[in-house]
């Protein structure tokens, strides 16, 4: 099923701020490029439902249908939670891994270097998704 174009417009406006986020690493930081923007991430997605897995515990979830929200994902250089989501999610919108399925929008990211190794599962709901989207808005 097509995302539809709103969404495709809050990805292309994400892209182009988070291209400016890729090297941070502490919320202090996203903090300073964009107020209060890990604040805001948690709010939307507390941190309590972000869980970050080795790859070798995220492989359980490989290929299994995620019945509930959630997002599993790995810890990128010793980042913060909010930063390993935008991150994954970034890579999800580039790499075309997210998708539509009913009123979720489910994501994958996997390791450049071995494409057999996930690296993040999540389902969203659409409107968390969106508002998360929209917090890169110009």
């Amino acid at each position: 099923m097509p995302i539809p174009k709103i969404y495709k417009e809050l990805c292309f406006d994400f892209l182009v701020a988070y291209s400016d986020l890729a090297t941070i690493r502490t919320n202090e930081e996203l903090d300073k490029k964009k107020r209060s923007l890990s604040r805001n991430v948690i709010k939307i997605i507390p941190y309590k439902e972000i869980s970050l897995l080795t790859k070798r515990e995220l492989q359980i979830y490989k290929g299994k249908n995620l019945t509930e929200e959630c997002i599993f994902c790995t810890q990128w250089d010793k980042c913060s939670k909010p930063i390993a989501l935008l991150r994954h999610l970034r890579n999800a919108i580039v790499h075309g891994c997210i998708r539509q399925n009913g009123k979720y929008f489910e994501l994958e990211d996997w390791d450049d270097d071995n494409k057999n190794n996930i690296t993040a599962l999540a389902k969203f709901d659409k409107i968390r998704i969106k508002r998360i989207l929209e917090l890169f808005q110009t």
